[in-house]
């Protein structure tokens, strides 16, 4: 009996070390506009993005940029490696986009562009993790979207903003209920998707939770709304509105949530319609 208590109590011990672990190096990536305008087209434009970390201390983190439809689908155009709090500039830095070389760059946390084309119309994704490996790496990153629009290129604005609840502490066994408001969802925001991670080094791959997906047949009048819910999350997973219900926690359901707002397919609004806000539940 005492030799199964002494199990008992490392692997608790075990439990609590890991959430406070998980909490040192985590990751905010903060933006102050959720739309940023151009005066003219040839003119050069500041995108803003800051971070924290929740130890306070200065690590050096990447700092990729990214345009496109939404975390999982956005693709590089600039990358900032060894970027501190304290000195704001990359030691070093790669253009990952031709139509961006020459005109890119980061620092004193601004993206500036110059010569802004209307090609540059886009949905821009500011990216920071962590510097080295952890076990903890979906923690230890996090990204946030600014719509650059320029006028007189069939602008496109941002459509949608998607507001996600604080960080939190869940106990183990128990559910959860996890917040998000899609702003203008009655109007531009039919789908929601709820994922977890990233899952892999690179930063690109996701778990999928829950779906709702608005479909339209032109065969037939009116919409059609899709419930689906994933792999382990089946049987455990439900949306409460856009929030995210979840029952019978387990300790590997610890990690980054992702709620994202997407315009429905049919209405061809694309990446303009798209945001994803992210918080972190640790489970003990």
């Amino acid at each position: 009996m005492m030799k199964f208590s002494v199990i008992l109590f490392a692997a608790f011990a075990t439990v609590v070390v890991t959430a406070v672990a998980a909490s040192e190096n985590r990751i905010k990536v903060k933006t102050i506009f959720n739309e940023v305008t151009a005066k003219y087209e040839g003119d050069d434009v500041e995108l803003y993005c800051e971070y924290s970390i929740a130890s306070g201390t200065d690590i050096p983190v990447t700092v990729t940029w990214k345009v496109g439809d939404g975390p999982r689908y956005a693709t590089s155009i600039y990358e900032c490696t060894g970027y501190t709090n304290s000195a704001k500039t990359c030691v070093t830095e790669q253009v990952l986009d031709a139509t961006y070389e020459g005109r890119i760059k980061f620092e004193q946390n601004y993206l500036t562009l110059s010569s802004v084309q209307g090609s540059d119309n886009r949905n821009y994704w500011c990216q920071v993790a962590l510097e080295g490996s952890s076990q903890h790496s979906d923690e230890e990153f996090d990204m946030k979207s600014v719509v650059l629009v320029v006028p007189d290129s069939g602008t496109m604005p941002k459509f949608n903003t998607v507001i996600v609840q604080e960080d939190s502490v869940q106990q183990l066994g128990k559910e959860m209920l996890i917040t998000c408001e899609c702003l203008q969802s009655s109007i531009y925001c039919e789908d929601i998707y709820w994922y977890k991670g990233p899952v892999d080094s690179e930063n690109s791959n996701y778990d999928l939770i829950y779906t709702r997906v608005t479909q339209h047949y032109a065969t037939s009048p009116g919409t059609y709304l899709q419930y689906q819910s994933y792999g382990d999350w089946e049987h455990r997973a439900v949306l409460s509105g856009d929030s995210l219900f979840v029952t019978m926690l387990k300790a590997s359901d610890a990690g980054r949530y992702w709620c994202e707002g997407r315009t429905a397919a049919y209405k061809s609004i694309g990446e303009w319609g798209t945001d994803a806000h992210s918080t972190v539940v640790e489970i003990v």
